[in-house]
């Protein structure tokens, strides 16, 4: 967010408490932004979420940018199983599911590729996804996992939809993506802050990535 206020200075940007009507219901909005949340708050999410399900999908059929990151895709799925076997029922906008378990959190790196670049990025998670989202995923992992450890598919792209367990800063890690995105956003002139050295950055750290010795789960 911090990174696109700089990108986008005369942009608006609104933030939406738990009991507000989302901006997008009454008007058309440029890109959406949800990252992640505690367990807890995520089922509040889901719940002030579900009254604006039709105008979700009506922004991502007709091509609004969202962008989600960490567990926020867990929302969009069916449903999500806690870590008591409970089914908490989500906004059932795409065909998979999440499994949590509070006992063990992964965290591990990312490495993948998207567009004909590499997306790199870092995972810390209590749940899991399953499906089948080898059509639409966001990129394909070369290394580290996909939405779960038996996958190398990882997210959901529709339309103009990204989604992805990647926790941030996304954007300011892969300056190539956040460059596509605003190009696809039709922003106008591009200019990201910074650019010269986020790239130089990125560079680093996708060649430390794709080192054979440098462990992708930590």
């Amino acid at each position: 967010m911090d990174l696109l206020k700089h990108c986008l200075p005369n942009a608006e940007f609104v933030s939406t408490g738990f009991n507000e009507k989302p901006a997008f219901v009454d008007r058309a909005v440029d890109l959406v932004l949800m990252g992640p949340s505690g367990e807890k708050d995520q089922l509040r999410i889901i719940e002030s979420l579900k009254p604006y399900v039709d105008a979700l999908k009506s922004c991502i059929d007709r091509g609004t940018h969202f962008l989600l990151t960490g567990n926020a895709l867990d929302a969009f799925g069916m449903y999500i199983l806690d870590d008591h076997k409970k089914r908490h029922e989500a906004l059932g906008l795409f065909d998979f599911y999440a499994t949590q378990d509070l006992w063990h959190r992964y965290n591990g790196y990312v490495l993948g590729t998207f567009n004909g670049f590499d997306l790199v990025g870092h995972k810390s998670q209590f749940s899991m996804l399953h499906g089948d989202n080898a059509k639409n995923a966001f990129f394909e992992v070369n290394r580290g996992i996909g939405i779960n450890p038996d996958s190398k598919f990882e997210g959901i792209h529709v339309n103009n939809l990204y989604a992805t367990a990647m926790i941030g800063p996304i954007l300011a890690l892969n300056p190539k993506f956040t460059r596509h995105l605003l190009m696809e956003m039709n922003v106008g002139d591009i200019n990201i802050p910074f650019e010269k050295e986020l790239m130089a950055a990125y560079d680093v750290r996708v060649s430390e990535f794709k080192r054979e010795d440098i462990k992708m789960i930590h």
